[in-house]
């Protein structure tokens, strides 16, 4: 998914089937200028709704350590910390995260 303002590409995000019910929240990113106005959490969301609508029941996703304005913010949207899944078994610079559709 792309978020456009004013014809410029201004924030994206994507998922990928993780397993049979779950998806997992890819390159969700905001360009600086467009920050706090509330567009990752639509990206999200829309994301969500998708993959909901696809027949998936739970979101995962995973972000890094030194992020933890991202780390809120997907708290902020009902995600919770768990452990790491592959690829990041035993990766201690990510924070996996998910959340039931």
């Amino acid at each position: 998914m792309i978020v456009y303002k004013d014809n410029i590409p201004v924030a994206c995000g994507a998922f990928k089937e993780y397993s049979v019910n779950c998806v997992e929240l890819k390159r969700i990113f905001v360009i600086k200028e467009k920050r706090q106005q509330g567009l990752a959490k639509l990206v999200i969301k829309e994301l969500e709704v998708s993959a909901k609508n696809m027949g998936y029941k739970y979101a995962v996703l995973g972000t890094g350590k030194k992020q933890p304005e991202a780390t809120s913010l997907y708290k902020s949207i009902g995600y919770n910390i768990t452990q790491n899944y592959e690829p990041y078994v035993g990766n201690t610079n990510i924070v996996c995260m998910k959340k039931d559709l």
